[in-house]
């Protein structure tokens, strides 16, 4: 297939359920975009009794859902290259909904020229960095125990990620693995694991494969933006709305609450997944 959309749900029938609902709000705002869906461990034990509008389910294997042998779910972002059917893949975190006012079309669009991206909130060069740059080690770190002298290191977002189909997208994705399965460096971890964000800060170190544009936050997360937004002015300046982090506030689940049930009117279906905080149903949310 040319060009789609691939979504993530493993560890928890949870994320089956988000991931449900964000595929059916991206074929609403872009109708007949093609959504598959990558799982493993459960993540899609909901969808077989319910309603299922992927194009295609992909069983996950179990050496991309495991580093030494312990369930290691974040590690599986940086399989997306194996894991996509498509030329052209967009990938979404599942605990994301779609805007109703920017279809995905536009991002294909803008990205037609590009062989990969991630959202990111900025960039230094790696050199000037300092240790609080990044959240999840010491740029020094990095610089020293990959042996980089230079480059530039992005404050990634991997809620989003857009890539090609090349060798040379294939080596990052294959640098990334190899980072998140043996780091060099002392991290903060993530959900007991390391950070999908910086297996890919690392491997666009050392491939110079870097994302088109810095800053670029597609989607509307407001635990980073520190502000509340009218809802017409997130459906204006955003792609689509993350509940993101631990907990989810009233405010977060009333919006996300309004346009999973709308979405999900489309396909006749009434009601929704409600959002729930991941710290209720996830024990490696506990602490981040």
């Amino acid at each position: 297939m040319k060009q789609g959309v691939i979504l993530v749900a493993c560890g928890h029938p949870y994320y089956g359920n988000y991931a449900n609902q964000l595929c059916r709000s991206i074929k609403v705002v872009a109708p007949g975009t093609k959504v598959v869906l990558a799982h493993g461990d459960n993540g899609a034990g909901h969808l077989y009794q319910h309603n299922n509008h992927f194009d295609q389910m992909i069983p996950i294997p179990e050496d991309m859902m495991r580093t030494n042998g312990l369930k290691d779910y974040l590690k599986v972002k940086t399989c997306l290259y194996e894991l996509s059917p498509f030329k052209e893949t967009i990938f979404v975190d599942a605990d994301c909904i779609w805007t109703p006012q920017k279809p995905i079309t536009i991002l294909f669009e803008q990205f037609k020229d590009i062989p990969f991206t991630i959202a990111n909130r900025g960039k230094i060069e790696l050199e000037k960095a300092a240790s609080s740059f990044i959240h999840w080690a010491d740029p020094k770190a990095i610089a020293e125990k990959y042996s980089i002298k230079k480059g530039w290191l992005y404050n990634l977002a991997s809620e989003l990620i857009y890539f090609k189909k090349s060798k040379e997208v294939k080596k990052l994705f294959a640098e990334a693995r190899a980072v998140f399965e043996s780091p060099k460096i002392d991290y903060k971890p993530f959900a007991r694991s390391l950070p999908d964000e910086l297996a890919f800060e690392i491997a666009m170190l050392k491939t110079g494969i870097y994302p088109h544009a810095a800053p670029f936050i597609p989607f509307y997360w407001e635990h980073f933006e520190r502000r509340r937004l009218k809802v017409s002015e997130i459906y204006q300046n955003y792609f689509a709305y993350s509940l993101g982090g631990n907990i989810v506030n009233k405010t977060c689940a009333s919006i996300y609450k309004s346009l999973a049930t709308n979405y999900n009117k489309q396909f006749g279906i009434n009601g929704y997944f409600p959002a729930k905080d991941k710290k209720s149903f996830l024990p490696e949310r506990q602490q981040i």
